[in-house]
């Protein structure tokens, strides 16, 4: 009862600020539904990441204090923004529906979007993070920096990954400090796909599409694979995606409208995709030049300054703080390049190289079913295909093309020569990663080309019928792989860490040991100190802080002294343990010093307990001790 109660006062705080954003938005000048909802979903999240920001830079990052910012900002805004209302008669909203879901086509994708969804959020709340690069370096930071209560650097020897921009994590702590557990860490990126698949449609309404086929294109992207894949995860692509996506469109609605409202949300956008992944730092400063340089020429000097503050503000703290600490703004993405294999390929193979890693992503659609891939085995190409149709239009069709529609073919291709240069074994589980981001601009392109340019009868029943096929195809694979049945009808007592055994092969080996985790998550007093040991590429830190946070792990602690109250030493590869942190002890010196074993299981690992805490040990639900 008492998680159902918290459950409901998560969603009732989010949607009250979501509808004082929707009512501000038409005092604002936005009164099309549409556009009105997906943008106050936007600032919602932008107010929450800053909120956050902030509190998490002077150290008052806890639940109290989030919830007063946030009330005290949306009230003041809600009593300062009194500008007169617009006359604009509200339009139907079923009737905008009726259209929609007009054809079967829309009405499959609506009710198979609905069962994903469901299924999506059912999996988040039931089966706990568990992909490799949630538990390696997005959660333990969120985990940490609660923990704490400010936005830690855990040890860059450990993992590089801690020293890049964090803006996403920051956005799904959210969650995570509201609950103080983590049923549903893994769900901050459900919304997102949702989000995006909004601001898809928006995209193809401005281009011209139908009411229809906007939401075909949407629910296109809401159901390939790799979408569906990283819903429910903690990685942060769609995210990127969505972000970008926001910032071209508030971009392009400025560029087409001259409307202040458009150029100051798109500065907020720009300013927060700029502080998620260094790739998209390099398209906000183009973006943020453009609106600049307009502004100037207008000059419009509060909107300037208000630019200025949102893209220092949100978009450059990280980077700032890398240059004082590593003398490298851009730290650590030389070392990821390096990493990438990016400097190791000679120019001749890169370039050759990509027609291969084309016919990967688009033909073979490598790892589908997997966080790491899947566009779909007929539409994914059909899509990437029509962009390059849409190239050699616009070279040669100029006046066909909208205003500012350069920017599209511009970062699309941008995202696309990001994929030449990497390595090929590094390559299947970055690349279509990589392409993810643009994802939604090829589906842009496509629809515009395909529904507004391309009138050839049956062509459009043509494609719908391919994706169906591909869809039926693609996404059950990824369905399965996420199903938590051992949450829904398994055995009493089971671990909900036995999911690990379902994962991939690198996270994969931590589903035999599930006990361990029952072990230190279920059985250990609240806020027990533990030491970790591992192998350097199996340091899987983010289970062992427990299910409601409740254990610290004192490895990231530079100010820990004495000796920890539990011991864990993974086992589960042939590579040396690593020590990290102040506290060093090997797994004879503890048991030499007086620690005692309290579960050993070959080769998986062993947990040794002080004897000072021996007596707080609660028996798990599955005996294990």
């Amino acid at each position: 009862m008492f998680f159902l109660i918290m459950d409901l006062l998560y969603i009732a705080f989010n949607t009250i600020i979501f509808i004082q954003y929707a009512d501000l938005l038409s005092l604002w000048g936005i009164t099309r539904k549409a556009e009105k909802f997906i943008l106050a979903y936007f600032l919602l999240m932008v107010q929450i990441i800053a909120t956050l920001l902030f509190l998490g830079t002077i150290g008052c990052l806890f639940l109290l204090p989030a919830i007063m910012i946030n009330s005290i900002i949306i009230l003041s805004i809600s009593y300062f923004s009194r500008p007169p209302r617009l006359s604009t008669p509200p339009a139907s909203g079923w009737g905008m529906w009726k259209v929609i879901l007009s054809p079967l086509s829309n009405k499959l994708i609506a009710g198979c979007s609905v069962l994903v969804l469901g299924w999506l959020l059912l999996c988040a709340y039931f089966i706990p993070p568990r992909v490799v690069d949630e538990i390696t370096y997005h959660l333990p930071f969120i985990f940490e920096s609660i923990q704490r209560g400010r936005w830690a650097l855990l040890p860059t020897d450990l993992r590089i990954h801690f020293a890049y921009p964090m803006n996403a994590e920051v956005l799904y702590s959210w969650p995570v400090l509201f609950f103080k557990d983590t049923r549903w860490g893994s769900a901050s990126q459900i919304p997102m796909g949702v989000w995006t698949s909004g601001m898809i449609y928006l995209f193809s309404r401005h281009f011209g599409l139908r009411r229809s086929k906007a939401f075909l294109l949407a629910g296109m992207f809401f159901l390939t694979p790799i979408v569906i894949a990283q819903m429910g995860t903690d990685y942060i692509d769609l995210t990127s995606a969505g972000f970008l996506l926001c910032s071209l469109y508030l971009t392009m609605r400025f560029l087409t409208s001259s409307r202040k409202i458009y150029v100051r949300l798109a500065f907020l956008s720009i300013g927060t995709m700029m502080g998620i992944k260094y790739h998209l730092l390099f398209w906000g400063i183009i973006l943020a030049l453009i609106l600049f340089f307009i502004l100037i020429r207008k000059k419009w000097k509060a909107d300037f300054l208000w630019g200025l503050i949102a893209v220092i503000g949100l978009g450059l703290g990280w980077h700032i703080r890398n240059y004082l600490l590593f003398s490298d703004w851009a730290y650590p993405a030389r070392a990821t390049a390096s990493f990438w294999e990016i400097s190791h390929q000679s120019a001749g193979g890169t370039f050759i190289s990509i027609l291969n890693k084309i016919g990967l992503i688009f033909i073979k659609d490598i790892n589908n079913g997997t966080e790491d891939g899947g566009f779909g085995r007929f539409y994914g190409f059909i899509i990437f295909f029509i962009w390059i149709t849409g190239g050699w239009i616009f070279l040669f069709r100029k006046n066909i093309w909208k205003k500012g529609e350069i920017l599209f073919f511009g970062i699309a291709l941008s995202f696309l020569l990001l994929l030449i240069p990497i390595g090929n074994d590094v390559f299947p589980w970055i690349g279509p990663r990589m392409l993810l981001v643009a994802w939604p601009i090829y589906l842009l392109i496509f629809g515009r080309i395909s529904f507004v340019l391309i009138k050839k009868p049956g062509s459009h029943q043509l494609l719908i019928t391919l994706f169906f096929l591909g869809f039926l195809l693609d996404v059950l694979p990824v369905l399965n792989s996420r199903t938590p049945h051992h949450h829904w009808w398994g055995k009493p007592g089971s671990s909900q860490f036995e999911s690990f055994r379902y994962s991939g092969w690198y996270v994969g080996r931590l589903g035999p040991c599930a006990s361990i985790l029952d072990t230190l998550t279920q059985s250990l007093p609240r806020r027990a100190t533990v030491y970790l040991a591992a192998p350097a590429g199996e340091f899987f830190s983010a289970p062992f802080y427990g299910s409601f946070l409740q254990t610290q792990i004192v490895n990231f602690d530079p100010q820990f002294k004495g000796d920890p109250d539990f011991l864990v030493y993974l086992t589960i590869s042939p590579e040396p343990l690593v020590y990290i942190g102040n506290f060093r002890k090997t797994l004879p010196e503890a048991i030499f010093s007086g620690y005692k074993v309290i579960f050993s299981r070959a080769p998986y690992g062993t947990i040794l307990a002080n004897p000072r805490v021996l007596s707080k040990i609660i028996k798990p639900s599955n005996g294990v001790i």
